[in-house]
């Protein structure tokens, strides 16, 4: 009897430890949707990020985040101008 119930015991933690990475992956989703500017930012910082590396993998990805650098940065710096003028409209 014992032994089943420690086997409940580690289907329950199992459970809510699903449980539990399930709401976390709501919760990131769900703010993911409502701040998609955050979001994109995370993304640029990641790039901005990267350094290049030792070996040719490292220093091919470091290269290839640059590149994507080059067509991110300046977008994200058009939406916050944009997220800011939107800002000084609803002021008024």
């Amino acid at each position: 009897m014992s032994q089943l119930d420690s086997e409940l015991i580690m289907l329950h933690k199992r459970v809510a430890a699903l449980e539990e990475q399930k709401r976390k992956e709501a919760e990131i989703a769900s703010e993911k949707k409502e701040l998609p500017l955050k979001t994109f930012e995370a993304l640029v910082d990641y790039h901005e990020s990267l350094v290049p590396g030792k070996d040719q993998y490292q220093t091919e990805k470091w290269r290839k985040s640059r590149e994507k650098l080059k067509f991110l940065k300046p977008i994200l710096d058009v939406l916050k101008d944009i997220q800011g003028r939107l800002e000084i409209l609803e002021k008024k």
